[in-house]
């Protein structure tokens, strides 16, 4: 019985912790991909001042976000994600939309893979 319980536990941490882990890194995900549709909107401004601030505050994201999404994701994966980003806001301050926009897809899908590949699924253990 007493064995039972202590597998009831290790489950129990298990399945919360991918819980809280899955569900940061949706908020994070999602609000990090809002940001950048923001960029996306404000592309075709003239304003430096306007540029330089939002490209902080994406950078500044970026830098929290990449030290806890190293822990549940690959490294190759994070630094994929970097060099879209690192893309996105060039792009961005350079004000070409379409390069930004095929940059931005790309950001967008991998930032979803890897909201998929943090789920404990029967998929993601095989």
């Amino acid at each position: 019985m007493r064995d039972m319980f202590v597998i009831i536990a290790i489950l129990a941490i298990v399945f919360g912790g991918n819980f809280f882990i899955n569900k940061h890194v949706n908020e994070t995900g999602n609000h990090f991909l809002n940001m950048m549709e923001t960029l996306e909107d404000g592309i075709k401004t003239d304003n430096k001042e306007v540029k330089d601030k939002q490209i902080y505050e994406l950078i500044k994201l970026w830098e929290e976000n990449e030290k806890k999404w190293i822990m549940v994701e690959y490294h190759q994966e994070i630094n994929q994600i970097e060099d879209l980003v690192i893309e996105c806001y060039t792009y961005y301050l350079q004000g070409d939309k379409e390069l930004f926009e095929v940059s931005y897809k790309k950001l967008e899908r991998n930032i979803e893979d890897m909201q998929n590949r943090v789920k404990i699924t029967f998929t993601n253990i095989l």
